[in-house]
């Protein structure tokens, strides 16, 4: 893995981690940077604040206002990357700018004051929302180099007493500051992984033990299956063995190929399963996933070729509509996997009422759908069907990790899944994924 891969990765991680807050993080930045620019200039500490470099800071961050939106977009896969750039310019760069230039333009000893104290908040603000260490000692060296190159060009200087009274001099308490708060990020991130480690070590050693039975069950399936119909026919055919007294009924004959058939059905659905618990155990299950060009109408058919359907009567109750054609960048056997999820849940619930029908389409805007005229989903179930081991099905028919398990593979390639329905009628899943241009 060459550096610009693994610097890439530590983004996507940092991101992961900042997700759940950027909205906040853009709404503070957006109020609290024109509202502390009044305040300064009310109070007399703001002579040397720049009004440009204020709307410029607020500018980078109003986008993560509507992030969900532009990750489903043809920008999503950079939104990661421009959310550190959006604190890089809001926070470091921004308030490191401005000590330099108060620091170099003199002023009172509280004014100054004033902008260490700031530049001190943004040091720490930057190390909470940044969580990767590397990630966020570029974040803040670049920051720095980017002011201090755009300070001499507006003073043709870098090196005046005032700067180093005022900012040079304190380098080393910033330093041991950032320093500080890797540690402590550090040890964190230390503690979740041990806890992340043991869960996969006792996931994989679990999926182990699982698959070697499994896999042994199958092979000696598919041999049977292969051996299997030529005995049939031989025992069929053996008029002493047909006519004698306990013979074999040629429908009892029939479905022992018919139960082997399922076997081999139900350990691939079983080796779906451990897949899907091992990906949702991992601290960052889809970072480093290679993706691949995928078109729409292949992978709808391609699912629906290899879904496991138990008999006849369920592929029957499985329709397509693939009216609306497009190209998805992501991993095809993470998204077979989602769209196993979908189909299982729907032939589930369409059959526990023995009436309805199900439909997987592709629509307008990057979107693929798997519409059931099932029971549908009550609506105070429809904001908890994403977390994680929550189940409406009964006992044995289902752990609660499938839709979390589709939600993860979603938001990893800068999709969504959102559900639509009404109870009685009818269910709709969702999967909208980002428009990348051709």
């Amino acid at each position: 893995m060459n550096d610009s891969v693994r610097l890439e990765n530590r983004i996507q991680i940092s991101y992961r981690y900042l997700h759940p807050n950027i909205v906040f993080i853009s709404l503070f930045g957006l109020v609290t940077h024109p509202l502390y620019y009044a305040y300064l200039q009310f109070s007399g500490g703001g002579v040397h604040d720049s009004l440009t470099l204020r709307i410029v800071s607020v500018a980078v961050v109003i986008p993560g206002l509507f992030h969900r939106r532009i990750e489903r977009s043809r920008f999503g896969r950079f939104f990661p990357l421009y959310s550190i750039v959006a604190i890089a310019v809001a926070l470091p760069f921004f308030f490191t700018q401005s000590l330099l230039t108060n620091a170099y333009l003199g002023g009172s000893d509280s004014q100054i004051q004033t902008w260490q104290l700031q530049y001190v908040f943004a040091l720490i603000g930057t190390v909470l929302f940044i969580y990767d260490r590397v990630v966020l000692i570029v974040v803040l060296v670049s920051s720095t180099l980017v002011a201090l190159m755009l300070h001499f060009i507006q003073f043709g200087s870098i090196v005046d007493s005032s700067l180093l009274q005022n900012y040079y001099r304190l380098i080393p308490f910033y330093v041991f500051m950032v320093a500080a708060g890797i540690y402590f990020n550090r040890n964190r991130e230390v503690v979740h992984q041990e806890k992340m480690a043991v869960a996969n070590t006792i996931g994989n050693t679990i999926a182990h033990e699982l698959r070697t039975p499994l896999f042994s069950i199958r092979s000696r399936a598919q041999g049977l299956m292969k051996y299997l119909p030529r005995l049939v026919d031989s025992y069929l055919n053996d008029q002493r063995l047909s006519e004698s007294e306990g013979a074999i009924p040629k429908g009892k004959l029939r479905s022992i190929e018919t139960a082997l058939r399922d076997i081999d059905r139900d350990v691939e659905t079983a080796n779906i399963v451990i897949d899907m618990l091992l990906v949702s155990s991992r601290e960052y299950p889809f970072v480093g996933t290679t993706r691949e060009n995928i078109n729409a109408t292949d992978l709808v058919i391609g699912t629906l070729d290899r879904y496991p359907f138990a008999n006849e009567k369920e592929r029957r109750l499985m329709s397509m509509c693939l009216d609306h054609d497009f190209e998805i960048q992501a991993s095809k056997i993470l998204l077979e996997h989602v769209l196993f999820n979908l189909v299982k849940n729907a032939l589930y619930h369409v059959q526990k009422t023995e009436n309805g029908v199900i439909q997987i389409g592709l629509a307008r805007e990057c979107r693929i759908y798997v519409r059931d005229t099932g029971p549908g989903i009550p609506q105070h179930n429809l904001k908890k069907i994403f977390e994680r081991f929550f189940t409406t099905t009964e006992v044995g028919q289902g752990s609660g990790i499938g839709l979390s398990y589709c939600k993860q593979v979603m938001e990893s390639i800068g999709g969504k899944i959102s559900v639509e329905s009404e109870e009685g009628k009818y269910a709709v899943f969702n999967l909208d994924f980002p428009q990348y241009e051709k």
